[in-house]
Order: C-alpha cells, then structure tokens, then sequence
C-alpha cells in the first residue's frame, strides 16, 4: 500500500470545543492524498467521541493509555505518520482550504528544503479574524541558517504550530521535539529543522490561529515561572547547537524582544481570548 504524500497530525487532549471544525478544515482540503492522524492524550471530554463520529478512511485515530503531557504525544505524531510531509495541526486552529496543496508544491521549488510555513489569521474563540501575520512581503526562499539565527534574536518568525509543514525525513535526522520544553517547543524544533536545509515562506493566508481562554498556549502563558523556565532551556539548547553560534548579545536581544512580546500576547488575549 502507498504511503500518503502528507500526514495531518492532530495531537489531542480536552479538545471538544473546537476539534470537530478543525477536522473539519482538513477534510475539505482540496489537496487529497494525505492521512489524518489524530492521537488523544487521554481526554476527560467528549473530545475521542467527537473524532470516532468521523467516517472518513484517511482518518487514523489512535488514544493514550495514560496522558503523556504535549511534548510526547507530539512525538508520537512523529513516530505513527507515515507521509513525505508533516503539518502538525493544533486542536483549535484550522488550515484554509489550498493549505496542503500550496505547500507541498512549494516543496518542488528546491530539494534543500526542510520546511515550509506561510502568513496566517488569528481569530477569536468564535472564529472571527482579528489580525493577519505576515513575516515578509512576497515568497521568499530563505538560508535555513540565516533563518534560524534571525528567529532566536527577534520572535518566532515561523509562527504557531499549525503554521508549518515539515520533510519527514529531515524530522527523522534532528530528532523528537523536547519535552523540556512547552512554550518554546515547537520554536527549537522549527530552528533544529531549519539549520538541516532551507526555509520557504508562501505569502498565502493558509492557517487560521484561535486564541481563546482553553488555548494551549493561554494556558501556558498564565504560569509566568514556566515561561522563564522554558526560555532558559531553548536558550541553553540554541547555544549548544554548534551550527546557531549564538554570542551573548545574542542572547540579550532576545531576552529582551521576549518580553516585550510576552507583553504584548498577554495583552491580546485579554483583549480577544472570549
């Protein structure tokens, strides 16, 4: 049996709220050959009862014994898919419509390519878009060192999760994401991937970010400890990664530019989360 071009991975866990529109975006992807792997971290909701309503045959759904915490159950999205490419799918986001299909074509543009992430909405719990992110003005191929040095000293320029697509085989050469980590997690591991190729960037709206109260990343950012304990540890493992060469005015500058937009996002959510 072939294997799918694509793996959707939707890790899981108390996802009712949302979990059946973000099924939902993927189902209706005009890009088809792909597989959505969906994986529980032993939710205390309707969430499993949500997903098994679904009868599509792509979709594979597989639940923890026991909750594994979100570090390790994204890795076992890393360990189950079986596509050329990976796109990590947050329980609350959505993928517009040409998602798959724009970014697996932008994969044919060079064979260094490690990932591909594109310009994305925020919305509101109810859907409502609030802003547009755009990290540049125009697509752009772009030096994965470059790209990676740039995003530890300004700001997650990849964005959210949800944003990215990923080779598998790359993934596969630079490891599991780091359960250390929460806050920074998806960050470290876009800039691991980054340092092993190249970096494109579509100028296409094609992931939808919810903020809202049930977040993950709102309730990551209401233990303020956890964070500055998250950012030692990327820092630290930036700085051990001999391919970043991180100087300490490096460092300084992105203490400096974390807070600033830790500020900022907690102002956000207050703002739009309800």
């Amino acid at each position: 049996m072939s294997q799918p071009t694509v793996s959707v991975c939707i890790p899981t866990y108390n996802g009712e709220k949302h979990i059946k529109e973000t099924i939902e975006s993927v189902l209706e992807q005009s890009f088809t050959d792909y597989e959505l792997l969906i994986i529980d971290d032993a939710s205390a909701d309707q969430t499993p009862q949500i997903i098994r309503s679904f009868s599509d045959t792509r979709i594979k759904f597989l639940e923890n014994d026991t909750n594994l915490g979100m570090a390790n159950n994204w890795n076992r999205c890393l360990e189950n898919a079986k596509g050329k490419y990976l796109q990590i799918l947050c329980q609350d986001d959505c993928l517009a419509k040409s998602c798959l299909q724009k970014k697996t074509e932008a994969f044919a543009c060079d064979k260094e390519i490690s990932l591909v992430f594109s310009s994305s909405y925020v919305m509101n719990a109810n859907g409502k878009n609030l802003l547009e992110r755009q990290a540049f003005r125009s697509h752009k191929l772009l030096d994965g060192k470059v790209m990676a040095h740039k995003s530890f000293t300004r700001r997650n320029i990849f964005g959210e999760p949800s944003n990215v697509m990923f080779k598998r085989e790359v993934s596969q050469k630079v490891g599991l994401f780091d359960p250390r980590l929460c806050y920074s997690l998806d960050w470290d591991y876009w800039i691991r991937l980054s340092l092993a190729g190249r970096v494109y960037y579509l100028h296409d709206f094609l992931m939808f970010f919810r903020i809202s109260n049930v977040s993950a990343t709102s309730n990551l950012m209401k233990t303020k400890s956890k964070l500055i304990q998250d950012d030692r540890q990327f820092i630290k493992n930036c700085q051990e990664n001999k391919k970043m060469k991180i100087s300490s005015g490096d460092v300084l500058r992105h203490k400096m530019n974390i807070y600033l937009r830790a500020v900022a996002r907690e102002l956000l959510f207050k703002m739009f989360a309800h």
